[in-house]
């Protein structure tokens, strides 16, 4: 499994690079689907040559690479934070469905602006969005963003954490498994308990994510919204351990709602780790060992 460098790398690569007549593109030989809109196949060729093809998927179609996502527990909404190596996920109708995809190549805090790599695209606003000529960098904003799907790299994080609003340092070291000693030092921070929203920390390599015995922790951070079957994971771990009450009559259904963000909180509490709801490397480590 590769990182998220490793994947923005194979991206940028390719700038600069141009298609040839009707959808004519080495992505699409290379997918088998050559002569049809590229920006998925792109994507997914960029996974395979940064060692992601596991984590990224291989599609050539927007609105089934958002389903797997999905169905991974990997997908967070529009108005969510997006991070380095995240694939947004557009739709220019604003109907639900996707019609084109990019690569997030900065970390981005609710609501502002994306900085992207995108196939398939035009260098600006005047070309098709969707079905341009070429590979480039592109910032836009969010109004036609479904959302993102996040891929397990490597070590989990991507490098960076952008800081959102009531955020501690020592509850973003427990939220990503890192102390926050060292969080402090690879951001070089003189007071640790001085923060700004929108400031973005540097992750120390490597992370700090426990080692579990029981399934490996998906590498991104399950909570309140998010579908599929690593929530039927942990509601299945909740209810092992004594927390079936919280999610009764539904048990293990895979949908993380009310009741299973309080059966986390429940776990976290007792626990003594910090009671958000939000199933990261810490109380995934703790669920299942």
């Amino acid at each position: 499994m590769g990182t998220a460098d490793a994947m923005i790398n194979a991206a940028a690569g390719d700038l600069g690079y141009k298609e040839g007549p009707d959808n004519d593109t080495k992505f699409g030989e290379w997918y088998g689907l050559n002569y049809n809109p590229w920006c998925d196949m792109a994507q997914s060729r960029w996974g395979q040559d940064s060692g992601n093809a596991d984590v990224v998927g291989h599609f050539a179609y927007c609105p089934s690479h958002v389903t797997w996502f999905r169905e991974r527990g990997q997908w967070h909404g529009s108005d969510e934070t997006a991070r380095r190596g995240d694939l947004v996920f557009y739709s220019w109708h604003n109907n639900g469905v996707a019609d084109h995809v990019g690569l997030v190549v900065e970390d981005s805090a609710p609501g502002a602006e994306l900085h992207t790599i995108e196939g398939n695209t035009s260098s600006g606003d005047e070309g098709s969005q969707g079905n341009g000529d070429g590979v480039y960098r592109r910032v836009r904003g969010r109004g036609n963003v479904m959302g993102f799907g996040r891929p397990a790299y490597s070590g989990g994080s991507s490098g960076t954490y952008t800081v959102q609003p009531g955020d501690t340092l020592s509850e973003i070291g427990s939220r990503l498994g890192i102390r926050w000693q060292d969080i402090a030092a690879a951001s070089g921070l003189s007071n640790p308990d001085v923060l700004s929203v929108g400031q973005v920390l540097t992750l120390p390599g490597g992370g700090g994510s426990p080692a579990p015995s029981g399934p490996a922790y998906p590498g991104a951070l399950t909570r309140k919204g998010s579908k599929g079957s690593t929530v039927r994971q942990i509601q299945s771990a909740l209810i092992d351990r004594g927390y079936g009450s919280y999610l009764a009559p539904w048990g293990a259904d895979g949908s993380f709602g009310n009741a299973t963000d309080s059966g986390v909180r429940a776990f976290q509490s007792d626990q003594g780790i910090d009671s958000d709801g939000i199933v990261g490397p810490v109380t995934w480590g703790r669920l299942f060992n």
